[in-house]
């Protein structure tokens, strides 16, 4: 009997075979990142593709999932073909480190929920380990990859740990990037932040804007921000 995938209001994705599964993480990662007219975007790390699924399902960019481990991007693959917008998306099995040396393509956004358990115990799980640990991709090569194959007003979006965002922003920057939003996320009410999504550009930017957000109420509710945020995606 095969394990349900998670129901969305525009697509289902199966996520039982991939490394990591549908998440808080990847679903504000997708929703609250921009679009505009971005012709072609990257995933890196897609996992079973729910963030690639989001972006294509609010745009009309192409974006291509990109993942080292074979059964989550097979899961992705699976996932994509059976959407409405299948043609938008490409599941590819790679490196990114190696992808990024190696493509001539140049993106107009490049997205990741990247590892980010630095130290501390390892996954006793291989495939795990290498999806969330960063000795398999480190900031630094995240950073110098995105800028590699970014057009000249391309942008890199990711989601941190919020205790990792000045180590973050200062490997950016060394990079070539700009920082032009973040979005700082509360799980609880009158809790500390423990994720931040940092929206880096190419180009210089004028005005860098600070956004707070809080997934749920002093109650465990869902807030009105996370309502109003996953409203065209999620049942809640």
């Amino acid at each position: 009997m095969s394990e349900a995938p998670f129901k969305t209001k525009k697509f289902d994705v199966s996520h039982h075979k991939s490394t990591m599964k549908v998440g808080t993480d990847a679903i504000l990662l997708g929703l609250w990142c921009e679009v505009f007219n971005d012709s072609i975007i990257l995933d890196a790390g897609t996992g079973c593709g729910i963030i690639a699924m989001i972006l294509t399902s609010k745009s009309d960019a192409s974006v291509v999932g990109l993942d080292s481990d074979g059964p989550s991007l097979k899961e992705a693959a699976l996932n994509f073909r059976e959407s409405s917008f299948s043609k938008s998306l490409l599941a590819e099995e790679g490196d990114f480190i190696d992808y990024t040396a190696n493509t001539s393509l140049k993106y107009d956004l490049v997205v990741s929920n990247p590892p980010f358990f630095s130290t501390g115990l390892k996954s006793p799980s291989v495939s795990r380990q290498k999806a969330r640990h960063a000795s398999t991709l480190s900031t630094q090569n995240l950073c110098k990859g995105a800028h590699r194959i970014l057009s000249k007003e391309g942008r890199l979006c990711v989601i941190i740990p919020f205790d990792q965002k000045n180590e973050f922003y200062k490997v950016a920057t060394n990079a070539g990037f700009h920082l032009r939003k973040m979005l700082i996320i509360f799980p609880k009410e009158n809790t500390e932040p423990n994720r931040i999504i940092l929206d880096f550009s190419m180009k210089t930017v004028d005005l860098m804007r600070t956004y707070y957000f809080t997934i749920r109420n002093s109650d465990n509710s869902y807030s009105d921000q996370y309502k109003d945020l996953t409203k065209d995606l999620l049942w809640i």
